[in-house]
């Protein structure tokens, strides 16, 4: 793939250090996608700018520009990813001293969504309606493993290990190979699917009806069918979310969770954790032994009051609602 030409020919300089730039981000064997997305976060900078200089980038020029992209109705996020894109390249611009001073960019704050997962109830009514063997175990897959589109759609049947419950992801997103595993129930699904089609060691994990591996818009396609059926809206993310949360719910180390995530910190499985922290914080709210016994006590005793009769020593000038609480145990 060759970096895009977006430059007339007078502006050789900024024309210079943006091929340069992508060209650092080849040399660092970043994905594909990561470099499409710089070549249209860092591309549409540069050319939206009109500059022929990257000595005219200024704080003031991102700012204008941010503001231009915000204001064409895009998402909060896309604006961050814009603005994520330009920094790393005003950060190239200085370190290989196309300009003398830093370049400040601030990052816009992004708008926080609750994170979409599937309810076990929401998951049993997707699994109903699998018409194919093959959408069942994938669903069933992503779910129990957690791993992103991308790396299922590269997934062979050689990397699946059915009678041990392991997969081995070679192509990941950080480059860095790791193990996930299945349990019975998707084994059982994996092993369904596969008397339907030809499983030898170098052909794709999952097919599509002709034989071949899906491309991302293919897998898309098969979610959009089944949330149809369904009445449930979802995506492949949402289910590598379901993983995690359900996970952590049962009771997972959260670092495993972060190891087969394929998180590179713990702080990125940290939204995982703090969902069920809120989990718990309502269940507890709910159900909590304190404040959940002391209510119950208080409405069984005081349901006992109307069948307390007056009991000696409560003569008739004594009120006998405060009769029958003392003998309730709530007068002093």
């Amino acid at each position: 793939m060759c970096s895009i030409r977006l430059f007339p020919k007078e502006n050789h300089l900024i024309r210079e250090a943006y091929d340069d730039f992508i060209l650092s981000r080849r040399a660092a064997l970043l994905s594909d996608a990561t470099i499409v997305f710089y070549e249209y976060t860092v591309g549409g900078f540069v050319k939206n700018a009109e500059i022929s200089d990257p000595s005219q980038i200024n704080s003031r020029l991102v700012r204008d520009y941010l503001t231009r992209v915000r204001e064409s109705g895009v998402s909060s996020s896309t604006v961050h990813g814009h603005a994520r894109g330009i920094r790393a390249f005003v950060r190239f611009l200085h370190a290989k001293e196309y300009v003398e001073k830093q370049i400040q960019v601030t990052m816009p704050r992004v708008e926080v969504k609750p994170m979409r997962l599937l309810s076990e109830e929401e998951l049993g009514k997707v699994l109903k309606v699998c018409r194919r063997p093959r959408d069942k175990a994938l669903i069933l897959f992503m779910v129990d493993t957690g791993l992103r589109r991308s790396e299922v759609l590269y997934l062979d049947w050689l990397d699946v290990d059915i009678a041990r419950g392991v997969v081995n992801v070679r192509r990941t997103k950080n480059k860095k190979p790791r193990s996930v595993f299945i349990g019975a129930k998707t084994r059982r699904a994996l092993m369904k699917y596969r008397r339907t089609v030809s499983h030898v060691d170098n052909q794709p994990l999952f097919q599509t009806v002709s034989g071949r591996r899906f491309e991302s818009s293919g897998l898309r396609q098969v979610f959009r069918r089944i949330s149809e059926r369904a009445g449930i809206k979802f995506s492949a993310h949402d289910l590598r979310r379901t993983f995690a949360t359900l996970s952590l719910r049962n009771g997972m180390n959260p670092l495993h969770v972060q190891s087969m995530l394929g998180h590179s910190s713990l702080e990125m499985t940290r939204r995982y954790i703090q969902l069920v922290k809120d989990d718990l914080i309502q269940a507890h709210s709910e159900h909590g032994p304190i404040d959940g016994y002391l209510f119950d006590v208080a409405r069984l005793s005081l349901s006992r009051l109307v069948r307390l009769p007056v009991r000696s020593g409560c003569n008739g000038s004594v009120d006998r609602k405060d009769c029958r609480l003392r003998w309730a145990g709530f007068a002093a």
